[in-house]
């Protein structure tokens, strides 16, 4: 109920603040567990991403969002998972497969913060790890801000692309980090190559 209330909100504050177009809805599984996977320029992504889905999106969130009473509560009813990131944060991990097995979207940002130019940066593995996990294909997406001009609302398109099957992810019978390390740069690559950007700003 509160994450209905919520998304309402935004989509009012959106609307005098930024002009969205999305792109490739059709492509939203309407059952099933997956991994959402975008690459991370804004605060705003994960509104963004979440306002385009008529499914609740689970996003795995860094600590430091609930850092005080507020916020903590803020981020629990919204069903945000709290990681400390660069600890190997075991709980963040079992509680985001809970999120895949009850048939959820886990929402990950696989960059693991966000860009300051929009580059795109190297993944982490907690997106492969989870995936390989609980057997969970993933979905790639991809929010593309484009340059503000006068007085308009900056345009943003937000891009959900076809689910990559996890046969299609090709662990196989790897259970190393090789694998895992293959795998983010797979769906990081699909990534990059709906954010439509130059050849010298795709690594």
């Amino acid at each position: 109920m509160f994450y209905r209330f919520a998304k309402w909100v935004t989509t009012i504050v959106r609307f005098f603040l930024v002009d969205v177009t999305y792109i490739g809805q059709e492509n939203l599984p309407e059952q099933g567990g997956y991994i959402v996977a975008c690459n991370h320029r804004s605060m705003w992504d994960p509104v963004l991403l979440a306002q385009g889905m008529r499914r609740q999106i689970n996003f795995m969130g860094k600590a430091e969002l609930f850092s005080n009473v507020f916020l903590r509560c803020l981020m629990n009813l919204l069903g945000v998972i709290s990681v400390d990131r660069g600890t190997g944060d075991s709980n963040a991990i079992t509680r985001s497969e809970e999120v895949i097995r009850r048939g959820g979207l886990l929402g990950i940002f696989p960059e693991g913060t966000r860009s300051p130019d929009g580059k795109p940066l190297r993944p982490k593995s907690g997106m492969a790890l989870i995936a390989r996990a609980t057997g969970a294909g993933i979905i790639p997406c991809a929010v593309i801000y484009e340059k503000k001009t006068g007085l308009h609302r900056r345009p943003i398109r937000v891009k959900y692309g076809k689910p990559i099957p996890y046969e299609e992810l090709g662990f196989g019978d790897d259970q190393g980090t090789a694998s895992l390390k293959r795998v983010s740069k797979l769906v990081m690559g699909r990534i990059i190559d709906m954010m439509e950007l130059p050849p010298e700003e795709q690594s």
